[in-house]
Formats: structure tokens, sequence, C-alpha cells
């Protein structure tokens, strides 16, 4: 009898201890699921505002400008955001917009011969104050002969800078923190509507750290928020 007692006493306590386990367990994986939110979401903008004179039902395609340099020209960064957010757009929007990406807008701009236009629109944007799109007649007059030409209801026109900041960092040596400069890379894309001949959205993201996967958050969080944001005339 006492042997029996003695066996269901270790079972129970076997039992408890397993519930125990399966507790901390169960634990450990919440913690861990917590500690990492943006591995599976997307980050919103910074900033993002939107035309009240906004339709969605007006645009049926959509062209995508290279990103200009807004100060010094880094051409790693252009080409991680020029193929990211065409392949972002492709993945978030492709449903509702057909996306005609930097490439295939740069091979209608030569075909039709409207590469002044094109340099006309840089010249825009780099007289723009800090991105802030201003078009001349000559740079609309570019916008709707490639609309004529390929049926393109509205452009997504964006830009880079490259700054720098002071961050505190831990040496790993001494384990002491230290001020470290780091680079802080700030993206923004506006979605140019010809027909209304307007602004319709603009967006803006900064961050700091590996210009990869700045790059890679911000053309994420970007094309995943087209034409979303706070109400504003733009």
């Amino acid at each position: 009898m006492k042997k029996c007692v003695s066996l269901l006493v270790r079972q129970r306590d076997t039992l408890v201890a397993i519930a125990l386990a399966a507790l901390v367990v169960s634990g450990c994986v919440e913690l861990l699921s917590v500690a990492q939110p943006h591995e599976t979401g997307t980050e919103a903008p910074d900033e993002a505002f939107v035309s009240p004179n906004m339709k969605f039902e007006d645009i049926r395609s959509v062209g995508v400008f290279p990103f200009f340099p807004l100060g010094d020209e880094n051409d790693q960064l252009a080409d991680l955001l020029n193929n990211g957010f065409g392949a972002e757009l492709q993945n978030r929007q492709g449903g509702a917009w057909r996306i005609h990406t930097h490439r295939e807008l740069l091979d209608y701009i030569n075909q039709s011969g409207l590469g002044q236009g094109y340099k006309q629109l840089q010249a825009d944007h780099n007289s723009s104050l800090q991105g802030l799109l201003m078009l001349t007649p000559s740079t609309i007059q570019f916008l709707r002969a490639l609309q004529a030409k390929h049926g393109l209801d509205a452009f997504l026109i964006g830009s880079y800078r490259i700054d720098s900041q002071l961050e505190q960092q831990v040496d790993l040596l001494t384990g002491q923190p230290r001020m470290v400069r780091v680079p802080v890379y700030s993206v923004q894309v506006a979605l140019y509507s010809v027909k209304a001949n307007e602004i319709w959205w603009k967006a803006k993201i900064a961050r700091s750290g590996n210009m990869s996967r700045v790059a890679k958050v911000a053309t994420a969080s970007l094309a995943a928020n087209v034409g979303k944001g706070r109400l504003r005339n733009l």
C-alpha cells in the first residue's frame, strides 16, 4: 500500500514538473515573439499625407521614376531603393495598379526622345526645398507626353538623402558607452496625378544603421502605405 502511495506521489510530482516546464517554455516563446515586433510586420512612415482630392478610381497605371539624390549621390543606395521599391509595389499594389518600374520608365523616355524632359524633372527636384516637389510647366508637359504615349495615370517620384548623427553605443572591448557617428538615411516619395496636375500623396521615413536594412524597411513601408496618411492639401 505504501509503495502504491509513494508511486502516486512521484507520478503527481512528475506531472507538476512537466506542467511547470511547459509554462516556462511557453513564456519564453512569448517573450521571444514580443522581442521581435518587426520581423513580419511593416513599419509606418514617419509622416504621410493624402490630398482630399485623391481618387483611387482614376489610377489604373503608375510609372515609378528612379530615386533622385538630395545632396550626395550614392549608387548602392539608389539601386537598393529602385529595385526594392519596384518589387514591393508589385507585391502590394500590383492587384489594383499596373506598375511600370523605373527601368521601364527609362526605356519609355529613351524610346520617345523625352530625355530633355527627364533632365528638367531632375532639375526641378534638385531645386525644390527639401524635396518638396514643385514642377515647372516644361516638366508638366514632359509628364503629360509620357502619359499620352504610354497610358500612365500617375507617377511616383522619390528621393533619398544621407545625413549623420551621434548615437551612444557600447564598446565591445571595454564594455563602456561611447558616442559614435552613424549614417541616417531619409527616403521620401510623392504620388503625382497627371490628370489633376497635383500631388495626391507623399510620405517620408528616416532610419539610421545598416544601409541594406534601412532600404528594405523604407521601401516596404512606403509601398505598403501609398495613398494612406493624414488629410492635407498638397
